[in-house]
């Protein structure tokens, strides 16, 4: 999440900090400063990496691990893709003795260039999805080099864009207010056009599955679920309320199982709904309230995501520096506690 249009609303993001992240599988928080970036691994909560470099990291994203990083330049207009890789190298340390020691080398494979300032990055192992102010492009991870796949001309001033894994590639965008289009990047073809709220979408998100898809608007009052293998034109499954009062969200997330959808928000509060324990109401799944809450300890832009390795653990990472692990009851719900919470 780049934090540049949060900055001006909140005085607790530390200006260092220019943008946030995990990766696919949420195994590490991805951190960039105004000189460098920062891997931390989430299972662990161990610096993988701390790296300078001599320009700020405007947004920057990564795969499953962390090989291949995608970082923008600081106008936007630019996109270096950069792979990791192992090298040894010799120490001396003595006229008698040598040791040989691995470090990470970088090196720039490809760079794409852009009219206007990037301001989304969605990808997983097939495709690299780009979204500007007016147009969103598509790239194939194995010949990036070859130029933009598929451009799709969609007005996204916010970014909101979800990508769904390589097994289905669904891209899901908002076209016009409070829209959604769903389409499949492998045959190029919409597979869903619906009205998702009256609002204009903030966040997206699809399962790991590529089943469902949740969407929550600027109003952030409610977040809405719907089934994509659902025939019919509209196919709500879920409408969950947040609260009476109207928030900008920052994260929306599935658990891995797809039981669960947690929400962030500038109130200071993270939510989390149970798919599961929803109950029927005038046609739709409606559950007022959520399953469990996580209180955070500011009110900062702060974005979630499920542990892959305990389905009851939720990670949280902020813009005001740093990273949480909060325990949700199963069975209960209720507050969730807080187990770990580090300083980035």
């Amino acid at each position: 999440m780049n934090l540049e249009r949060f900055r001006e609303k909140s005085k607790e993001i530390k200006e260092k900090i220019t943008c946030i992240g995990f990766n696919q599988d949420y195994s590490f928080a991805q951190i960039g400063y105004q000189n460098g970036y920062q891997l931390i691994q989430t299972s662990t909560f161990e610096t993988l990496e701390t790296k300078e470099t001599d320009y700020s990291i405007g947004m920057f994203s990564t795969l499953y691990s962390s090989s291949l990083i995608i970082i923008r330049s600081e106008d936007g207009l630019k996109l270096n893709i950069i792979i990791r890789k192992k090298r040894k190298v010799q120490e001396v340390e003595n006229e008698e003795k040598e040791e040989e020691k691995e470090e990470c080398g970088e090196e720039i494979i490809c760079t794409l260039e852009f009219e206007e300032p990037v301001i989304s990055i969605k990808q997983n192992c097939k495709y690299l999805v780009v979204c500007t102010k007016d147009k969103i492009c598509v790239y194939l991870f194995e010949d990036l080099t070859r130029g933009c796949y598929r451009t799709f001309n969609v007005k996204a001033s916010n970014g909101a864009i979800a990508l769904s894994s390589s097994e289905r590639s669904y891209l899901a965008y908002s076209e016009k207010k409070g829209d959604l289009t769903v389409r499949s990047l492998d045959d190029d073809q919409v597979i869903k056009n619906f009205n998702a709220h009256q609002s204009a979408v903030l966040q997206i998100s699809i399962s790991p599955n590529g089943s469902l898809l949740a969407s929550v608007s600027i109003v952030g009052k409610n977040v809405r679920v719907f089934d994509l293998d659902n025939e019919k034109e509209r196919p709500i499954l879920f409408e969950f309320v947040r609260g009476k009062s109207q928030a900008t969200s920052y994260g929306l997330s599935f658990s891995h199982d797809s039981e669960y959808l947690a929400l962030t928000s500038d109130r200071g509060t993270g939510h989390i709904f149970c798919l599961q324990k929803a109950s029927r109401f005038s046609g739709v799944f409606l559950s007022v309230g959520s399953f469990a809450k996580i209180k955070l300890k500011k009110k900062v832009p702060a974005i979630c995501a499920f542990s892959s390795q305990s389905p009851d653990q939720i990670f949280v990472l902020s813009s005001s520096g740093t990273l949480s692990i909060y325990k949700m009851n199963l069975k209960k719900g209720g507050e969730c506690k807080n187990l770990k919470t580090i300083e980035i």
